[in-house]
């Protein structure tokens, strides 16, 4: 797997000034750290062509498969994690055996052992960002407030144990649509700022949605 050993927000993406309660530096850099390492993994899986990926993987295989690490820190660098963590079922299917998790949630794309480890990584991640930055956490995350409390009541034993089967439950975000992928895939290739920052902004606004919908629906 190609590496990189340092991550930097392309200059040009989005205006100086940060969204109300946005992260500080050191917790911004990590995210994006977060981004390309998965990213990485997403790029060497649309080669493998192996059953079971999603749609924005598959669809795109020539162009994950043609992404160099600049280009996928060109899309990794958002403010907030490109892949979705599911903490309900992360604990519904950590309360079954092993062999029934294995039949009701097969792992897909973080299957094989890079990707489980990214998985295992992210979720401790997501709970380290949870404990020590709860107002920024859901946003930053994509998790809802619930969510992200659900996963901060955990210990870092119980954390342990759960991030041990997160190949079943941390997926690439808007996994099912290529076309979002597609987009940002083109603009990294072309090292078009403007049209990173539109993508990621549009991102921003889904994350910020989805939040609140299931901020309400909790209420």
């Amino acid at each position: 797997m190609k590496t990189s050993s340092s991550i930097a927000i392309p200059a040009g993406q989005g205006p100086g000034a940060r969204p109300s309660g946005a992260m500080e530096d050191r917790d911004l850099a990590q995210v994006v750290e977060m981004n390309l390492r998965g990213l990485q993994v997403v790029r060497d899986e649309a080669a493998s062509a192996r059953p079971g990926l999603p749609a924005a993987v598959m669809a795109l295989s020539d162009e994950w498969r043609q992404a160099d690490d600049t280009q996928l820190a060109r899309i990794a660098a958002a403010p907030y994690l490109l892949f979705d963590i599911a903490v309900d079922r992360a604990v519904a299917l950590h309360s079954l055996r092993p062999t029934v998790a294995e039949a009701v949630a097969p792992p897909g794309l973080f299957g094989r052992a890079t990707g489980r480890s990214f998985a295992r990584l992210l979720v401790h991640f997501a709970w380290h960002i949870c404990t020590s930055r709860p107002v920024s956490a859901p946003m930053t995350l994509g998790l809802s407030g619930a969510g992200c409390a659900q996963l901060r009541a955990h210990g870092l034993q119980h954390v342990d144990a759960l991030a041990e089967g997160a190949a079943r439950w941390v997926q690439l975000r808007w996994a099912d649509e290529p076309e979002v992928w597609r987009t940002r895939l083109a603009a990294a290739r072309r090292n078009d700022p403007e049209a990173l920052w539109g993508s990621t902004l549009s991102g921003m606004q889904r994350v910020a949605g989805a939040c609140r919908a299931a901020g309400a629906s909790e209420a």
